[in-house]
């Protein structure tokens, strides 16, 4: 699939910032903005974000749209969602280690 068009306002690298500062419900709105200036890296991101506040639905129908855009970090992670949800191991349900997301960084040129 062909990548959506790249926007002029980096608005996953400004959620991002806002995540980094606490501010989630600032980030969530930015994440949704770039969802509709159609930038792909954002239904990863969102995702992530729904997730580990505790949105586990919502984060993974973000998965879904995520790689129906073409994103394959957003299908890695909805693959990880999965194993989780289905109780892959006892080590994996109750870990205390940090999630393994893989998340967008950086765009490059």
């Amino acid at each position: 699939m062909s990548r959506l068009k790249r926007p002029s306002i980096d608005n996953v690298a400004l959620a991002r910032e806002a995540a980094a500062a606490g501010d989630l419900t600032k980030a969530e709105r930015m994440y949704r903005d770039a969802i509709r200036d159609r930038d792909e890296y954002a239904y990863n991101n969102l995702a992530q974000l729904l997730i580990e506040g505790g949105r586990l639905g919502e984060g993974e129908a973000l998965f879904h749209e995520g790689v129906a855009a073409g994103d394959g970090l957003a299908a890695k992670n909805l693959a990880l969602t999965c194993s989780r949800k289905g109780g892959r191991s006892r080590h994996a349900r109750h870990s205390n280690e940090p999630e393994k997301w893989v998340t967008h960084r950086a765009r490059t040129t």
